[in-house]
């Protein structure tokens, strides 16, 4: 199983990442935002969502967020703060409760600011 870090820990990493669309969905996976919202009503329920760089969180306004255990943000470069303006936009507008991840590592300074977790 792949590990993780949070809260400054090593931990197993229960979610799957999905970036492949031939990938088959579960419970368990984290999926691409656009996907989700697109296909939401035949896909099923996801442990979450994923964001790129480009998606914004706008059009999430609307959307239970409770319903998901995680939120990843995917930074295309380490360079683009676009994912560090995404997550706090979710803890602070849409008052997303849950894990919110980033796909690489961060400086650990980083985690603390709106991130939960990274793989």
């Amino acid at each position: 199983m792949p590990k993780l870090i949070k809260n400054g820990n090593i931990i197993d990493n229960p979610y799957n990442w999905l970036q492949d669309a031939e990938q088959e969905i579960t419970s368990n996976s984290i999926v691409a935002a656009q996907k989700w919202l697109t296909d939401k009503d035949t896909i099923g329920s996801v442990a979450g969502i994923w964001l790129e760089a480009g998606d914004g969180v706008e059009f999430l306004q609307d959307v239970d967020l409770s319903q998901f255990d995680v939120i990843g943000i995917h930074f295309p470069a380490f360079t683009d703060g676009r994912g560090f303006s995404y997550a706090r936009l979710l803890r602070e507008r849409l008052h997303y409760q849950g894990e919110i991840r980033c796909p690489w590592q961060l400086h650990p300074r980083s985690v603390g600011l709106s991130f939960t977790s990274r793989i």
